[in-house]
């Protein structure tokens, strides 16, 4: 396990639009783990 030190950045203006974040924790193959950011653009 370990530390995480892959994140997104969203802007003020885009901060009402997060609407689920993730980390896809069953990768294997390497030390960091995709994640992932859902946003409603439809704002």
């Amino acid at each position: 396990m370990g530390w995480r030190i892959d994140y997104f950045f969203v802007s003020e203006e885009l901060r009402g639009a997060v609407r689920d974040a993730w980390i896809d924790m069953h990768v294997m193959g390497s030390d960091h783990c995709p994640v992932g950011l859902a946003l409603d653009v439809d704002m």
